[in-house]
């Protein structure tokens, strides 16, 4: 465990909570779960997460949207969100040094693996994913799109003196798709909260039944067809190519809860491109500039973004548009 998290740090957050004493402590392994705990305790199992590189300011955004989704569990289908715990001042965060924590309740469910995704897991993803943009248009909270040109244009002018010429032939890629993105993302469309990280680790499934949203860090106010697109490269994509089954299986479940008008379905091929734009350049900045050297014993390779990307690329609007569900092509 970190130096920052010792018994005394432990002791002291969970003193503040109604949360019991502290039993065992293990830092969490699964993909996604990065600086995060399964505590242990006398009353149960929770969920500690240490943040870092966030302001507080975007800590609480995430923290009002859990709130407000929580009180719509009914509208969301019965779905479980985040359940943080207000510690004694009524408050959330416990700093420690220049981080903060914050304690909830662990989550019931798993994330699946790739081997385990199928029509059916997608068709649950399509149709959460419409249910918390129908009920999250009501919330109040703002926060820029982090997936913006503009930010992955400054992700980029910081990765070109990566060393390596297989990142610099990636960092050459993606300023060609940002360039290529610069005219179909300019449109008007339906806004609202967005998810921000509709990936594997933020839906959990028990027994094959989704039970649990989470990963809300990334949420913000953006064109809610981005949250489809990106769902579209973690669900039904590889770095091989496009399954089509799965994709139509999410599409067709999302438009049953929340009707992709036809702009936003004109679109949508940017978008999913811009999704996986996204996770290129994200990568490139937290493995190529930071890991890499840090942390060398935890570095993921870029190379099966890279490839999604070309896969999305070379596919073009049509191939795209026969992954569409059947209704969509009357």
């Amino acid at each position: 465990m970190e130096p920052t998290l010792n018994d005394t740090a432990l002791s002291t957050l969970l003193s503040l909570h109604d949360a019991g004493e502290l039993k065992r402590a293990d830092r969490l392994t699964e993909p996604g779960a990065r600086a995060r705990w399964r505590l242990t305790t006398t009353s149960g199992a929770y969920l500690l997460t240490l943040v870092e590189d966030r302001p507080f300011w975007d800590l609480v955004h995430e923290k009002d949207l859990v709130l407000f989704l929580a009180a719509q569990r009914d509208a969301l289908g019965g779905l479980e969100v985040p359940d943080p715990l207000p510690n004694v001042a009524r408050g959330y965060f416990f700093p420690i040094e220049t981080r903060y924590a914050w304690l909830m309740r662990f989550p019931r469910g798993r994330q699946l693996g790739v081997f385990e995704l199928d029509a059916e897991a997608c068709r649950q993803v399509g149709a959460a994913l419409g249910r918390l943009h129908r009920v999250a248009r009501r919330f109040r909270g703002h926060r820029r799109h982090s997936a913006r040109p503009a930010v992955l244009r400054e992700w980029l002018r910081a990765a070109r003196g990566a060393p390596g010429e297989d990142v610099q032939q990636a960092v050459a890629e993606a300023h060609a798709e940002l360039a290529w993105l610069r005219r179909p993302l300019g449109r008007l469309l339906p806004r609202g909260t967005l998810h921000g990280a509709p990936g594997l680790p933020a839906f959990r499934f028990h027994h094959g039944v989704l039970c649990h949203v989470g990963e809300l860090g990334e949420s913000s106010s953006g064109p809610l067809v981005a949250d489809v697109g990106a769902a579209l490269c973690h669900w039904g994509f590889t770095a091989d190519g496009a399954d089509a089954h799965r994709c139509g299986a999410l599409l067709a479940a999302y438009d049953a809860q929340r009707a992709l008008s036809p702009a936003e379905r004109g679109a949508l091929y940017a978008y999913a491109r811009l999704g996986a734009l996204r996770l290129l350049v994200g990568h490139l900045r937290d493995y190529e500039l930071r890991q890499r050297a840090d942390e060398p014993q935890g570095y993921r390779a870029f190379t099966p973004f890279l490839a999604l990307l070309r896969v999305l690329r070379g596919m073009g609007r049509a191939g795209f548009r026969a992954l569409w569900p059947d209704g969509w092509r009357r």
